[in-house]
This record gives structure tokens, sequence and C-alpha cells, in this order.
């Protein structure tokens, strides 16, 4: 059985997903959130926020 884990640069705890990047932004997730995994970016985390 595989086990699942997140990519090497993402942590989290019971509120609070962190990405270790140079950028420094905050986003309001109350409704949840969405990680959908990619075989074409393989080497980073790609974060977008959206209102919708």
């Amino acid at each position: 059985m595989t086990v699942p884990r997140l990519h090497p640069t993402l942590s989290c705890d019971a509120h609070d997903i962190t990405v270790d990047t140079g950028v420094d932004v905050e986003a309001d997730c109350t409704a949840g959130v969405i990680l959908v995994p990619s075989l074409f970016i393989t080497d980073r985390v790609q974060c977008t926020t959206s209102d919708h």
C-alpha cells in the first residue's frame, strides 16, 4: 500500500498549510482547500488562489 505524502516543501497542522517559498501569501480557506496532483509540475509546488 502506498502512503500518501505531501511535497517536501509543504507542511501542515490542524489549521495551516505552509509552502516554503520566497513569496509570503496568506489566504483565507475557511471553505476548504483542494489539493490537485500534477504530472507536469514535478519539481515544485504551484499555488493558485481564487475567491470562487
